[in-house]
């Protein structure tokens, strides 16, 4: 049984806005996502990869639990006043401090991280926890009406807008300049990273998504975690498109992550997107292989069917800047 509709989340693949000409120049060209965005239907805005999967889903989420429903598809458990603990690394000048990558240590550097934090941090309430699928969470004493951005989004721009928002904003601010310090005067291994960004926390748990989900390729733990609430399958991601093409489903959603490319040594993470996603789904679509491709990059969400591929007089934009 082919698949028939494929969905393809590049979940951090985040440019900034308004690149100067040189700098947008400097960046890899992905010509089939451009023809995806240039000849398909854009679908509703989803600033974040996990609303793009919601929207695709059918899943109502305006504010979704994230780190919540993500520790419940990394763990198959529930626990509430959780936060995502991204490990970043953070470059601070006289008037800005960039966030300048999103590191993915191993788990053993988690695992010896969250033992550190949780004997420094033991009298206070918070424990760090690492899940099985390397994510570490923080759990507070209780929950917290702040809310923060998914690091990813700002990768390479300066902090100050993106930090926690809300009435209790203050203490998420402060916990997490405690936590750069205290990894500051941590001994230790030189680290990739020298901060933990807190997000994802408060939130709400989505509704039920009406109708049957598309078969979900992904180890990503709020996907799995999305598709255990709704009672729908989910398969270990594909490695690249002919993989996933392969799946049993007529229907198949899959995420690609970059950063997990990277530090596994990729050095050219976009020209494998292109090659090993992008250029074949596009060329199983010309040759109706597939009746629509779905993309989700750069917090666009374009859907394109076979037919809307002769769309030739529109012109294409570099990825980056749609």
């Amino acid at each position: 049984m082919p698949i028939e509709h494929l969905g393809i989340v590049v979940i951090d693949a985040s440019a900034p806005p308004d690149l100067e000409p040189a700098a947008l120049a400097s960046l890899e060209r992905l010509p089939s996502a451009e023809l995806v965005q240039a000849r398909g239907a854009k679908l509703a805005a989803a600033t974040d990869w996990w609303e793009a999967v919601c929207g695709l889903a059918g899943i109502r989420a305006p504010d979704l639990a994230v780190a919540e429903v993500a520790w419940l598809g990394a763990t198959a458990t529930r626990k509430p006043a959780l936060w995502l603990a991204t490990p970043v690394q953070l470059t601070a000048a006289m008037d800005y401090v960039r966030l300048d990558a999103v590191a993915a240590p191993g788990s053993g550097v988690l695992a010896a991280l969250a033992q550190a934090f949780n004997r420094e941090f033991a009298d206070s309430g918070y424990a760090l926890h690492v899940a099985p699928t390397d994510h570490a969470f923080l759990e507070t004493p209780r929950r917290l009406e702040a809310a923060s951005v998914d690091p990813g989004r700002i990768v390479g721009r300066d902090v100050a807008g993106s930090l926690p928002k809300g009435p209790e904003a203050g203490a998420l601010r402060r916990l997490m300049t405690e936590i750069q310090m205290w990894l500051h005067g941590e001994p230790g291994a030189a680290r990739p990273f020298n901060a933990l960004w807190l997000w994802g926390g408060g939130g709400t748990w989505p509704e039920p998504a009406g109708g049957r989900l598309p078969l979900a390729a992904s180890s990503e733990p709020l996907v799995r975690g999305l598709w255990a609430l709704a009672g729908a399958p989910s398969a270990e991601p594909a490695a690249d498109f002919a993989e996933a093409s392969g799946l049993p489903a007529r229907s198949v959603l899959a995420t690609v992550s970059l950063e997990r490319w990277r530090s596994q040594g990729e050095l050219q993470s976009l020209r494998r997107l292109e090659a090993d996603w992008l250029a074949p789904a596009w060329r199983a679509l010309e040759e109706g292989r597939l009746a629509s491709l779905t993309l989700y990059l750069n917090g666009a969400l374009t859907r394109i069917s076979r037919a809307q591929r002769w769309r030739w007089w529109r012109a294409r934009r570099h990825w980056a800047s749609a």
